[in-house]
């Protein structure tokens, strides 16, 4: 008879490739697996080397940061562009689990989030998430809260898919997602009940910032108390976000 440990079982749930090279790690020692297994970062790549590159910063350009807190884990640089892209477009929706484990394992960044009463991802339209199959915000929120006891609010939902920001100029950036987002009543109204003050918008990459910034102004309009703040697992850095 062919018998299971909970070791091979755990083998069968976790990612047989790198979250970083998306290589298959060669065979490993338990230490590393058990790291391989939290982390998904296979001993080739070693953890203590990428973290390195973390930095829990307010990524937001300037004059936004004055009225926008936030934290960006990582720049958006090759290595973190194709996880990213693997992520969204390729199916691998665990990999939101990792980023979020990535990002807690600062204890400053942990405390930070722990101060909001919520967490609200970023909303894919219906036609988007129904092609993708699930949202990639949302999959980085389930393990934030799980990991800091914040529960998570889907207080958006959005409209429409609007084309790729990183394309447009910055007006035709401002004017594709000004409207493309709106407030879950219902959710809205059962979290104003608990009479939270902060709450922290989540999405894996802030690109050009115009579509948190929009976020956040649709909150502010019907809820003007709130604190709102952001999180992003990356961010590029450009001249054009601002």
């Amino acid at each position: 008879m062919i018998s299971f440990s909970f070791s091979d079982l755990a083998d069968l749930l976790y990612p047989k490739a790198c979250v970083l090279c998306d290589k298959i790690p060669e065979p490993m020692n338990k230490e590393e697996k058990e790291r391989f297994r939290y982390f998904g970062v296979c001993p080739s790549c070693t953890w203590e080397n990428f973290r390195a590159k973390s930095r829990a910063v307010d990524a937001a350009p300037a004059p936004l940061t004055e009225v926008f807190r936030g934290r960006s884990m990582f720049t958006y640089d090759e290595e973190i562009r194709d996880a990213v892209l693997r992520f969204k477009y390729e199916g691998m929706k665990e990999n939101g689990i990792y980023f979020a484990r990535w990002m807690m394992e600062d204890a400053s960044l942990k405390a930070w989030v722990k101060e909001a009463q919520a967490l609200v991802p970023i909303p894919l339209s219906a036609h988007r998430l129904k092609t993708r199959g699930y949202n990639q915000a949302l999959e980085f929120c389930k393990e934030l809260s799980r990991l800091t006891d914040v529960p998570v609010r889907q207080l958006l939902a959005r409209r429409e898919d609007t084309k790729a920001l990183k394309t447009l100029s910055k007006t035709e950036r401002q004017r594709s997602v000004e409207q493309a987002f709106m407030l879950d009543a219902a959710a809205a109204a059962a979290f104003r009940t608990e009479g939270a003050g902060t709450v922290v918008l989540v999405d894996d990459i802030a690109t050009t910032f115009a579509t948190l910034k929009a976020c956040r102004s649709v909150l502010l309009e019907k809820m003007p108390d709130l604190e709102v703040r952001y999180l992003t697992f990356s961010a590029r850095e450009s001249d054009e976000i601002s």
